[in-house]
Order: C-alpha cells, then sequence, then structure tokens
C-alpha cells in the first residue's frame, strides 16, 4: 500500500503511516474535526529506496561514516539527500499521489459514492488545493528517544510536481547532518527508521493555538489552558507573538482566568501569491480578544473528547476558519514534574519547517579548552544543576513572578520598548513637552516590579531600540521619519545619542532603582557598531551619578557583524558583559529578512558564519573577564544552546516557558563534557 487515507489508519498503524500519520487516522477515526488527508506509507518510501540499489548506497555510506567529525558527517549527509533528490519517484507511486492529491477538493461522500467518470468532471472543475507536506517518521515521540520535529515540513504546497518534490525533500530529511547523529547517538539503526509522509489540506485560519487539557502552569488536572493568537500557528508556536491565555475549568467549561495580550502581526496564507505572508494588525484588532466564548467552549469540549480517547493529558494543536474549529495535531504531556514543592511548566513541542534543500548545516563544534573547577558556583533548579547560568527574558512586571518561579538566575533580557508601548506615548513626545520625569516614572515603576522578583539575580536592562516602522502608532510618534528600510535604520544606540534625553531619562531609571536597593540592575546598549558610541553612552551614564563597570554593570548586545570585529576594542574600552542578540546578527551577517517568507528557508541561526562569530566574541571576551550571554530566539533552540556550552557562554537567557527544558539540556552537555575530561586524563 503506497497511499492510506487518514480513514484507513489508526495508531496500530505507525508502522507504515509513521507516528503522527498514525495519530492522525486515530483522531480522524474518532470523528474530530481533522482536515481531510492522506499519508505516503514506509512502502512508498521502501520501494522508492530498493530502484536503483538507492537505499544499499545509502547504508553503505553511513556505516563507515565517524559522526563526531562534523565535516565528514555533513558530507555524507549532502551526498545521500542529493542521491534521495535526484532519483526518479517510481511511476506508479507518483499516479498514486497524484490521484488522492487530487482528491482532496471532494466531499468524502461524494467520493465513496461517485464514478471515475463522475470524479474526473468534478477534478475539472477545482482548484488544486494548498497543502502541507509533513514527514512522520516511525521513531518519532517514542519513550525513550525524541525524533519529533527532525524531519522536514513543507507549508502552502500547491500543484501534484510540487507536491512530489515535496515527499522527496521529507524522504531526504531522514538522513540530515543532525538526524544521522541523533540515530547513532540513541542507537537506533538507520535501516530500522523508515518515513512516512503527511499530505493534509491547509487551514485557512483566522485564529489558531494550542490547547493543554491539564493546565501546565498550576499543574492542576480539573483545569485547561488555552493560547491563542490570530492568523496561522506558527507566530504562536514559533514564539514570535505573545497569545492570549484562557483558564478554564474542565468540569463546568466556565472560564476561570484570561490575559488579552497585545498582536501586532499576523501570518497569513496570500492564495494569490501563493505562499504566507505578514500582516500588521490594525489598533483596534492588535488588542483585540482572540477568541470568543462560544468557541471556547467548543475548545474545552474538543480537548476533554480527546484526552478521554488517549486516556492521558494532551498538548493539541487547533485553528479556526470560519466557524469551523480543526485539530492539527495532538500529542501527549510527558513533562509534567515537581521542583521545589511546585510543578514546572509543560515543555512545548517545536515542529520545525526545514530549509527548503532539506539540509542542516553545522559548525565546528569545538571543546572547550578549559572546564571549570569544581567550587565554582552552580546554577540548580530541583534535581538539575549546571554551571552555566540560565537566565530567562522578561519584559512586563505582571509575568515577573511566574518567571522567577522557573528558578532562573535572572533577567537576560528585559526590553524597555515593552514598558513605553504599554504608556501608549513616544519616547520623544515626553521630552518635547518636558515630561521627562513620567517617562522615568513610567519606566521605574516597570522596572521595579521586575527587579523585586529577581532580587539577588542580574537583571540586565537593554535600553529603547526605538524603529521608526514599530511605534509610529504612539501618541507624539506621528513625527518618525519615513525609512526604506528600517531595520538598519535610525534604532538602537546610534538613535539614542541622537536624542541624548531620551537616554538620559533611561539611565536615570535605572539610577533610581539603584537609589531603592536595586543595585542587580544592569545597563545594555542596543545595536552597537563602534567604541565611540561605547564611550558616549559612558559618558552620560556618569552624568545622571552612575559609574559604569564600579557600580553598576554595563555591557553591550553583540547584534551587528561590525560590533563582532571590533569586540577587543570594545573590551579594552571597558564593559562588564556581552549579549549575542541572534536575531540580528544572523539577518545582518547572512542578508536575509527573516519576516520575508520567501527567504525563510535562508534565515538559519545554526549557519557557521553565525557560529564561528560567537566562537571569536566568547573567546575574546573570556581574555578580559567579561560575561558572555545569549538572548535571541535561539536561546530556546537545543541545538544551539549545545553549542555555546561547548563553546564556552557563561549564561543563556531563555523564554520562560523554556527555561526547565534548556536547564536539562545544558546539564546533559556539561556532565558529557565533564566525563571526556575525566577519561581523557585517567590514568591507572
Amino acid at each position: 500500500m503506497n497511499i492510506a487515507w487518514f480513514s484507513e489508519v489508526d495508531n496500530t498503524d505507525i508502522p507504515f503511516a509513521g507516528v503522527k500519520g498514525a495519530s492522525l487516522g486515530e483522531m480522524y477515526g474518532a470523528r474530530l474535526p481533522v482536515p481531510s488527508g492522506f499519508i505516503v506509507t514506509t512502502k512508498a518510501y521502501e520501494r522508492f529506496l530498493e530502484r536503483g540499489n538507492i537505499g544499499d548506497n545509502i547504508y553503505e555510506a553511513l556505516s563507515s561514516v565517524d559522526v563526531e567529525k562534523t565535516s565528514r558527517l555533513q558530507e555524507v549527509s549532502r551526498r545521500i539527500q542529493d542521491m534521495i533528490l535526484r532519483a526518479e519517484i517510481p511511476k506508479e507511486i507518483a499516479n498514486e499521489i497524484k490521484e488522492a492529491y487530487d482528491c482532496l477538493n471532494i466531499d468524502k461522500d461524494v467520493l465513496s459514492k461517485a464514478s471515475k467518470e463522475a470524479l474526473d468532471i468534478i477534478r475539472v472543475g477545482r482548484n488544486a488545493p494548498f497543502v502541507a507536506v509533513r514527514s512522520s517518521a516511525t521513531a518519532e515521540d517514542l519513550s525513550d528517544a525524541s525524533f519529533a520535529g527532525q524531519q522536514a515540513t513543507f507549508l502552502n504546497v500547491r500543484g501534484v510536481q510540487e507536491v512530489i518534490r515535496a515527499v522527496q525533500k521529507c524522504w531526504a530529511s531522514l538522513f540530515t547532518a543532525k538526524v544521522i547523529y541523533y540515530r547513532v547517538q540513541h542507537k537506533f539503526p538507520h535501516e530500522k527508521v523508515s518515513i512516512a509522509v503527511i499530505i493534509q489540506k491547509m487551514v485557512l485560519s483566522a485564529k489558531s493555538g494550542v490547547i493543554f487539557s491539564v493546565n501546565p502552569i498550576s499543574n492542576k488536572e480539573d483545569e485547561i489552558l488555552v493560547e491563542a493568537g490570530f492568523g496561522l500557528g506558527e507566530a504562536v508556536v514559533s514564539g514570535s507573538i505573545t497569545p492570549d491565555q484562557y483558564v478554564l475549568s474542565k468540569r463546568t467549561k466556565a472560564l476561570i482566568e484570561k490575559k488579552v495580550n497585545r498582536q501586532e502581526f499576523e501570518y497569513r496564507l496570500d492564495t494569490n501569491l501563493g505562499y504566507t505572508v505578514k500582516r500588521n494588525l490594525q489598533e483596534g484588532r492588535a488588542t483585540m480578544q482572540k477568541l470568543q466564548d462560544y468557541e471556547l467552549r467548543s475548545l474545552v469540549e474538543l480537548a476533554i473528547k480527546i484526552e478521554e480517547h488517549y486516556r492521558k493529558p494532551q498538548d493539541i494543536e487547533f485553528a479556526i476558519e470560519g466557524a469551523q474549529v480543526y485539530i492539527i495535531q495532538s500529542s501527549p504531556i510527558t513533562t509534567l514534574k515537581k521542583a521545589s514543592g511546585q510543578k514546572l511548566p509543560v515543555e512545548k513541542k517545536e515542529e520545525e519547517t526545514m530549509q527548503q534543500d532539506g539540509q542542516i548545516n553545522n559548525g565546528d563544534s569545538k571543546k572547550p579548552e578549559t572546564l571549570p573547577e569544581p567550587d565554582e558556583k552552580y546554577s540548580q533548579y530541583g534535581d538539575v544543576q549546571t554551571i552555566t547560568e540560565i537566565k530567562t527574558i522578561v519584559d512586563l512586571p505582571e509575568y515577573a513572578e511566574n518567571a522567577a518561579r522557573t528558578g532562573a538566575d535572572g533577567v537576560g533580557l528585559l526590553r524597555l520598548e515593552m514598558l513605553l508601548a504599554r504608556g501608549g506615548i513616544h519616547p520623544a513626545h515626553y521630552i518635547a513637552h518636558d515630561r521627562d520625569e513620567d517617562y522615568v516614572e513610567l519606566l521605574y515603576k516597570g522596572l521595579e516590579k521586575i527587579a523585586q522578583s529577581f532580587k539577588g539575580k542580574p537583571v540586565w536592562v537593554r535600553m529603547s531600540d526605538l524603529r521608526t516602522d514599530e511605534y509610529r502608532g504612539l501618541e507624539g510618534g506621528d513625527g518618525e521619519p519615513p525609512e526604506a528600510n528600517p531595520m538598519l535604520g535610525w534604532h538602537g544606540i546610534r538613535r539614542l545619542l541622537s536624542q541624548q534625553e531620551i537616554l538620559k531619562a533611561e539611565f536615570l531609571a535605572i539610577k533610581r532603582l539603584h537609589d531603592a536597593g536595586y543595585t542587580q540592575v544592569g545597563v545594555m546598549l542596543p545595536f552597537v557598531i563602534s567604541v565611540e558610541e561605547v564611550k558616549r553612552a559612558k559618558e552620560i551614564l556618569e552624568e545622571v551619578g552612575l559609574e559604569p563597570c564600579e557600580n553598576v554593570e554595563f555591557g553591550i548586545m553583540v547584534e551587528t557583524p561590525a560590533s563582532v570585529q571590533i569586540i577587543r576594542d570594545i573590551c579594552e574600552e571597558g564593559i562588564d558583559f556581552v549579549s549575542f542578540g541572534t536575531n540580528d546578527l544572523t539577518q545582518l551577517t547572512l542578508g536575509v529578512d527573516r519576516n520575508n517568507s520567501l527567504l525563510h528557508f535562508q534565515y538559519n541561526e545554526m549557519h557557521p558564519a553565525i557560529l564561528r562569530q560567537i566562537q571569536h566574541v566568547i573567546q575574546v571576551c573570556k581574555e578580559y573577564n567579561v560575561e558572555t550571554s545569549i538572548c535571541g530566539q535561539a536561546a530556546n533552540n537545543p541545538d544551539m544552546a549545545e553549542f555555546l556550552v561547548k563553546a564556552g557562554i557563561d549564561s543563556i537567557a531563555a523564554n520562560p516557558d523554556s527555561v526547565i527544558k534548556i536547564r536539562h539540556i545544558v546539564s546533559r552537555v556539561e556532565k558529557k563534557l565533564l566525563l571526556h575530561a575525566a577519561r581523557k586524563d585517567f590514568k591507572v
């Protein structure tokens, strides 16, 4: 069987439908609202490998590769993927995919009753559907190893040839360097792991999100947590927006608590262009509650039904198109844990959308030259200890207490923009109307609550990074100059030094915190490109009564290639710490706009050029006893976390819901390094 419809499989069919495919079939059979689709089974993949001895050639190439030799592993990975992508898919498989794809736009009742001639007539009058093409490996989500999200997913695919090509790319993604390495580490024989591919109709969702059938914040089994945002689910899953949160009673289905968060943009499928576009939300919609009462009730009922069906708590992804709620995926919650008397937040799974070429580039991971002495301070939470500090990211005071409960070792990034956006007035407007004190007080009040939650732990505050396109909607923001490319424009420390009264007001808020006893609050400069910027900022800080590097921690964001190149000069000027901002560093190094969906597959924070810059900065900073940290989105990536530990970084700042996961990853890497060093020095 090369093709299987969702209606033909269930959870017992993992060997030929893969884990995700079997799960979708199980839910479809339970009459849950799953978007229609079919599975290109593992049998089709295995038949493809048999043609031209492709499988024999693959396993022969893998038999001799040393996965610890990164360059050799990548070379073999590229060769295998190229072999799969260049091979012609057997005609009978291609024809079955074509026939199934052509039937996706036809009602299932019509499909089961109509003759072939009638179906041909129906197909002619209908447009080809947009589909998601997802890998479904047979080794995903097993209890002793997690392979979830490691194979490719392609969204908004349209047309038979594009679908077939995407299927081959999914097959090829079974042999990326990362996946090969994971299989070897977990002792999975390559030839024992197969892959199916899911072809599923895209949901043109107006709203989407995640349902937890057990509240992962309080861990109360009688509560359900729903997180939701406008548009496609990518914005919620990737963490690029702060979703609304709704806590509901599982028994009464009543709303217990809700947090409505501002959403600046959404992702939508543009059916004319054929790809996902990012669209800014109008003011009224940006602050609107995402889900209505009837939608929440529907989601709660579905969550209860799914949990009862699987007999265990579930992490459920949903999408809403029109009045219809769809279930995209459901997987068991397996990471509810206890620490310090409290249960910890759930670790969400992330399904990666792979690069279009199906390959992953890994930089050479070098072990640090020295290992910490046993008496160094440990970062610990529960039974997990790490030498590398695990900090978090907090922007608003109401989230500080929950963030502190994760056991984070401080705040590695606190952005002032969130506080000033809440105030509704542009900083320049305060200054222009002699309201400097109002601006200082706004910042002080917000920062004080966060500093209070992290008493005795460092809190690094990034001075405002005001881009002209992002804050024009604030009162007084209509005077912002138009810029063709705001990302490369008038923002960061360059803007603050040209509007020094704004910077001085922000420094005064920090001074006021120190006067109140919150001396752990430090200053961080954004978007630095020169030593002169650092010098001038230090002078202004001295003018308000704080001595940089003496009575206040002072550091910079490393988010431009320029700051990487002159890091030694900046260290000699005098700083306490640096923090990598990988979002901008990646865009500026690769020349890729991460918000451009046409270039999404080329945005790669694990690109060798990025990793080498990070490693260089860490090495130089160690010479000057300057602390190194990271606070970009990459900090939530387990692969990046492993690289950073090996490179010798001092701390990692993750989103609050990733702190526990990153701490466990860092702990494993550190133990591996210590064991390696002990064995190396062992003598009988």
